[in-house]
């Protein structure tokens, strides 16, 4: 191949460019090549932000930092194959149908198209974390061993007022106490509670479970203020995660101990504010014991018991018992003359 320069020539490739020159000129194994910024990875997931986070709690992946920060010092940097992982995840089309959707709503909040809203929040899409759960815990310990977070932050929710300012739902909220609860009725009844201490941050329980030991913080039962300085959408992100997990192991626990799941809850009890003693008055029942389907509530309580009472009192002779009355004041007289 000639060049431009009379007594001067080039090299000639010998795969002929394309990818062989690409190939060559990548580099291999350096840090540029194992680590990605933040905003590259929003660019190739093809997701906004918040929908980033979220995905990344979810799943489990965290920020890294490498020797050499090739993109500038100021970016957050994630590895490569975490960015692939992600890329794999059927949520990924779950998030971006929910984007969708909400921006439907708020078409139609906007037209103010009332019945149109309703009609969409009722048919908005859902999804489930039960695959995230299996994936990131293959087996029953590895959950165990992992489950002081969990307890904490459900714990900690389920003392807290629901609060549309700050985006929490009262659904989490009683999701979050019901989970508590059980978790708590089991440790009782199988007497697995270790440890006690009381601090100025609340009160610390330790339970041996399954020969694994579990700590978790429990706030004191005070009014709970909520700061501004603290970012709720991240925390209830972890909390979706965390009652998902727990909603699994609560079951493992209950079914190993042949006790159903989830227990019948007294509502005379838990509207009293009896708290886990309405748990604990069916705990003794076991599954074989129990006709399926069968919910016992405070209403039907009472109706049986009005037919108990109304039965007794049939049995009683309201004739004799105003006879012996009379008799008894005839005698008296009789005494008297």
């Amino acid at each position: 191949m000639p060049s431009s320069k009379p007594g001067k020539q080039t090299k000639v490739s010998k795969h002929g460019g394309g990818k062989a020159v690409k190939k060559a000129l990548k580099v291999k194994g350096g840090t540029a090549s194992r680590y990605t910024t933040r905003n590259a990875a929003l660019n190739r997931l093809q997701l906004k932000l918040a929908d980033f986070r979220r995905l990344c709690i979810l799943k489990g992946i965290h920020p890294r930092e490498p020797k050499k920060k090739v993109k500038g010092q100021g970016k957050t940097y994630y590895h490569v194959k975490d960015i692939n992982f992600l890329a794999h995840e059927p949520l990924l089309d779950k998030f971006r149908a929910l984007r969708a959707y909400e921006r439907k709503i708020k078409k139609a909040k906007a037209k103010k198209a009332y019945h149109a809203v309703d009609r969409l929040e009722e048919r908005k899409p859902q999804y489930g974390l039960d695959h995230l759960v299996k994936e990131r815990y293959p087996s029953f310990g590895d959950a165990l061993r992992d489950f002081d977070d969990p307890l904490t932050l459900t714990h900690l929710f389920a003392m807290l007022p629901a609060d549309k300012r700050h985006g929490i739902p009262a659904e989490l909220v009683t999701r979050a106490r019901s989970l508590a609860l059980e978790f708590q009725a089991y440790v009782t009844k199988t007497k697995s509670l270790r440890k006690v201490f009381i601090s100025v941050k609340g009160i610390y329980y330790q339970a041996l479970v399954h020969g694994v030991e579990v700590t978790w913080l429990t706030p004191h039962a005070l009014a709970q203020t909520l700061p501004e300085d603290v970012d709720y959408r991240v925390m209830l992100t972890f909390l979706e995660f965390y009652l998902a997990m727990m909603g699994f192991v609560n079951y493992k626990l209950y079914h190993d101990r042949a006790l159903r799941y989830p227990p019948l809850l007294d509502t005379r009890l838990e509207d009293n504010a009896a708290g886990i003693v309405a748990v604990i008055h069916d705990l003794a029942d076991t599954v074989s014991q129990v006709t399926k389907g069968q919910v016992v509530t405070a209403a039907k309580r009472g109706d049986a018991q009005a037919t108990a009472t109304e039965a007794r009192m049939k049995t009683l002779d309201f004739d004799a018992i105003a006879g012996g009355g009379d008799g008894d004041d005839d005698d008296e007289e009789a005494e008297a003359e």
